[in-house]
């Protein structure tokens, strides 16, 4: 057998450390990089490892920015700030000033004031080689600097409120909305070769055609809740855009003929949008699914205040003629029934992701479907299905080798989790008799979905991919379906237990233990009548096993003290936001001067019981040293 050479990380070639660097953030090649030796310090300034700079400290404050612009901004092209709430408009000067070679920037949450828009007008001007431009905080109050715009612009994002606009839907003229559109409308005449756009709630007029007019190559378009668009409007432009491949059109009051048309005027789409529509009905659907066949990516979602108008004749038609399908949205729908997801899983193997949140008619026979015949299934957000129960939501963790994320919030059924392996070849004896209505098959008289009970030893129990699951409001949710989860699921990274009453410590520990990469964990009670029996203990536990946690939630948890959460603080260093209730046990106090020199924001809630939050407005919130913490406007009174 030959010698094994023991290497030192520090004697790999430069190019192979510089190679893993890149696997890192922008922070963590700051914080700990930078940190470990003066070699790695010189390596982690490379330039190939900062051309895309992005930020996730909530907290970054505007020295701290501009001293990294300073070491590294000549080697920034994007620069991503979307998290970034503590910059303000000097940023925006040291970015003109330090980034010579940026080509897109992203700041959606950027404080737009008279200042600011000012600031942000200057850098416009200062950077007319930049191809992307993101500012979408409401920077419709000053279509000044979106004009500003240059001829080289390739993707342009410019959002307005909905509150702007429901205070401008009775205004005649002059509206921020039609300002906006305005302005958008200055920018495609600039800039013919514009490819995406994304905006929102604009106003009235022609605007829509003459910009697609304008901007022919557009591949991207998003008028989400133009309700002020006209059908012909909108087929006018659509008639202009050859090369349209994604459309959003949710929330506006386009009809069947509409979709009909938009769909034999652009046969290249493969992302659509039409979510809100209440106007669109199986007729609308059943036109676009067979005008688009390359379709990938279909929303159907409905309001869930109006009533929906998809059923199962739009999802035939989707399932007949997108054969290719991977991400599908139904969520609201009440009209679906089981047969109508079944055809969806038998002819569309393909699929990855679906939504049926809100979906009351959907059964187990649904969920067997998608777990036997689509097993590249990533993603099942089937929340407040009603009718799923623990022994469905067994079989899809057990039967979908692929699945990451599973959804199943406010699903009272789901109490017990026995994570076993499973069996196709079980009889059909094993599912409950109630089950009999419910058993579909398609029109050509295919078999129903196989069975599945648990029956092997749970020596053989295997271990799952999934990174994120949320069982909140599932009151019924045993203890031992918690443990069952950690030990199935070691890879787990998100878990949201919120309203889980019938935690307890001994649980958590174990689910902590097990699942020692968790980043975000939500033990929050829901309600002040059932509290979760949860103690320092579990705190305790959080800060020995999730070093690497970056966001707590344990609103409304009474038991835990100062000692609990100031081992969690202390513990956990990557932790950026956390929320909790204060009380009794937590004064608000000696809170501020134990998060002070933290770099984590804090969320407090009210104790008054039902959990008021005290402000739910980040933007507006008082800094502490480099602790944001959300204060209140009102005396906050403890009983």
């Amino acid at each position: 057998m030959e010698d094994v050479i023991a290497l030192h990380i520090n004697e790999l070639p430069n190019s192979v450390l510089v190679g893993i660097f890149r696997f890192l953030s922008s922070d963590e090649l700051r914080f700990a990089v930078q940190l470990v030796c003066r070699y790695w310090r010189a390596l982690s300034h490379d330039r190939t490892l900062w051309r895309h700079c992005f930020s996730e400290q909530t907290l970054l404050n505007d020295g701290s920015f501009r001293s990294l612009l300073e070491k590294v901004g000549h080697c920034v092209e994007v620069l991503d700030l979307d998290n970034c709430f503590g910059l303000t408009e000097k940023s925006l000067s040291y970015v003109a000033d330090l980034c010579t070679d940026l080509c897109e920037i992203r700041w959606k949450q950027m404080p737009v004031t008279k200042t600011s828009a000012e600031a942000l007008r200057r850098f416009v001007i200062s950077r007319p080689e930049l191809r992307r431009y993101d500012f979408s905080n409401d920077i419709c109050g000053y279509p000044e600097v979106l004009e500003l715009c240059t001829g080289n612009l390739d993707s342009l994002s410019a959002f307005t409120s909905a509150a702007r606009v429901d205070a401008d839907i009775h205004e005649e003229s002059g509206s921020q909305s039609q300002i906006m559109a305005a302005s958008i409308l200055a920018i495609a005449k600039q800039n013919p070769g514009l490819r995406h756009l994304m905006t929102n709630y604009l106003g009235r007029g022609d605007w829509l055609y003459r910009v697609c007019a304008c901007c022919t190559s557009l591949e991207t378009l998003s008028i989400r809740g133009a309700v002020w668009t006209s059908t012909d409007s909108l087929l006018s432009a659509c008639d202009c855009l050859v090369s349209l491949t994604e459309l959003c059109i949710s929330e506006t009051l386009v009809d069947d003929r509409c979709v009909g048309g938009v769909a034999s005027r652009c046969p290249r789409l493969r992302r659509v949008d039409i979510s809100a529509c209440r106007n669109v009905t199986d007729t609308g659907i059943i036109a676009l699914t067979e005008a688009c066949p390359g379709i990938v990516e279909l929303a159907l979602n409905n309001s869930r205040y109006v009533s929906g108008n998809v059923t199962d004749l739009g999802l035939c038609s989707v399932a007949s003629n997108l054969p290719h399908l991977r991400r599908l949205w139904i969520s609201f729908c009440p009209s679906v029934s089981p047969s109508g997801v079944r055809l969806v899983a038998e002819k569309c193997p393909d699929l990855e992701e679906i939504h049926t949140v809100g979906c009351v008619a959907l059964t187990e026979p649904a969920f067997l479907a998608l777990a036997a015949y689509c097993k590249k299934l990533r993603m099942i957000d089937a929340s407040q299905c009603l009718q799923l129960r623990s022994r469905t939501v067994e079989v899809m963790l057990l039967s979908l080798p692929s699945l990451t994320t599973l959804l199943v919030e406010s699903c009272r059924s789901v109490s017990e989790l026995r994570l076993r392996r499973s069996s196709e070849n079980d009889s059909p004896e094993d599912v409950d008799d109630n089950d009999d209505d419910d058993e579909v098959t398609n029109s050509e008289g295919d078999r129903a979905a196989p069975s599945y009970t648990v029956t092997a030893d749970p020596t053989e129990l295997p271990t799952s991919d999934l990174t994120s699951i949320s069982l909140s409001f599932c009151s019924q949710l045993e203890p031992r379906a918690v443990l069952s989860l950690a030990a199935f699921c070691p890879k787990l990274r998100s878990v949201n237990l919120t309203a889980c009453c019938q935690l307890s410590d001994v649980c958590l520990e174990v689910l902590t233990r097990e699942c020692q990469h968790l980043r975000y964990l939500d033990i929050s009670s829901g309600s002040s009548f059932r509290l979760a029996k949860l103690t320092d203990h579990t705190l305790f536990a959080i800060s020995k096993n999730c070093r690497q946690l970056e966001e707590l939630h344990m609103k409304a948890l009474f038991g835990v003290t100062m000692s609990g959460l100031e081992s969690v603080v202390t513990c956990c260093e990557y932790l950026k936001w956390l929320s909790l209730t204060a009380g009794k046990n937590l004064p608000f106090g000696e809170m501020i001067q134990m998060m002070a020199s933290r770099r984590c924001g804090v969320e407090l809630w009210d104790a008054m019981g039902a959990g008021r939050l005290i402000s739910a407005d980040r933007y507006s919130s008082k800094y502490t040293g480099n602790c944001t913490f959300i204060m209140s406007r009102v005396k906050v009174e403890y009983h």
